[in-house]
């Protein structure tokens, strides 16, 4: 089935952010706003304007833009503040793992644009690049959801053509290498064209099937079979492949939308016994308009 993004929807009420209107976007990479500088400029100068938009305790409303499976049965969550743009990945202070169970954030129904309220510190002072976007938690709770208009809003302010412009680096591989980190780890990625700039596959590999993305950004850098670990496709991946067509329906689906944005994350600096450290990327959300496939919602 096919939903369409407007206030009747069920999980897309009105209900806390009240306002359609437009956000200030934010300036550099990852949209986030009150940085005045270009990050061109450097990175000690956007941390020390991030920390002046951002005190050392701040109590946040966020709407969710991602929520990807992790190993281990977890999840990470990732929203944005709408009235700065800035992008914040919540984590319990706590030893261990510091990501929510995949249980609890199926316990709360947490979803993209879902409301999160609480009172976040950074979890680094500075931030250490790329993973700027990780702040503590000392309290967290889901206090609503946000209008169709201002989920797309958070979107298209943090939204930049190319991946060069959302990462504040370039790379035609699907890979930053570890000491030429990116300027942030999340950012948001708009397609146009989406027929010729979106693409689906399938991996099969140990008897398990996975569905992996080709994309061509705005400057005509192509990524090839990036990782999809947005929860709800990962979850549903059975039932999308099993049903008519596939992958090819995706693809279909995406390209009869108006915009399509995704959720482009990276992951810790990682590599193989003897090789160099990489952070790769992958693929958190996608998100299109005006419709999206309410089916894929759900926790199983």
């Amino acid at each position: 089935s096919i939903g369409v993004w407007t206030a009747a929807n069920v999980r897309h009420a009105t209900v806390g952010f009240g306002s359609t209107a437009r956000y200030p976007r934010g300036d550099g990479c990852c949209g986030r706003a009150g940085s005045q500088i270009r990050l061109e400029r450097g990175y000690w100068q956007l941390a020390i304007n991030n920390r002046k938009a951002m005190p050392r305790e701040e109590a946040m409303d966020i709407i969710v833009t991602d929520v990807t499976n992790m190993k281990g049965g977890h999840v990470c969550i990732a929203g944005i503040e709408p009235n700065t743009s800035t992008c914040v990945r919540p984590q319990k202070n706590v030893n261990g793992n510091r990501y929510l169970t995949y249980f609890e954030a199926k316990e709360k129904n947490i979803q993209p644009g879902s409301i999160l309220r609480g009172n976040f510190v950074r979890a680094n002072n500075p931030p250490q690049i790329p993973h700027v976007e990780d702040f503590l938690f000392s309290r967290l709770s889901l206090v609503g959801v946000a209008s169709a208009a201002d989920f797309h809003a958070v979107l298209e302010d943090s939204a930049r053509p190319t991946v060069e412009a959302a990462f504040g680096r370039a790379t035609n591989q699907k890979w930053f290498a570890e000491n030429q980190p990116p300027q942030c780890s999340i950012a948001t990625l708009k397609l146009t064209q989406i027929l010729n700039r979106l693409r689906f596959f399938v991996d099969e590999r140990n008897g398990k099937q996975a569905i992996k993305a080709h994309i061509v950004d705005g400057s005509g850098v192509q990524l090839q079979y990036l990782p999809i670990k947005d929860r709800r496709m990962e979850d549903h991946t059975r039932d999308i492949l099993g049903g008519d067509y596939g992958a090819r329906r995706l693809m279909n689906f995406y390209a009869n939308q108006k915009e399509v944005y995704l959720r482009l994350g990276i992951g810790r600096a990682w590599a193989p016994q003897g090789e160099t450290p990489k952070h790769w990327l992958q693929i958190n959300g996608i998100y299109s308009f005006p419709s999206y496939m309410p089916e894929l919602s759900a926790y199983v």
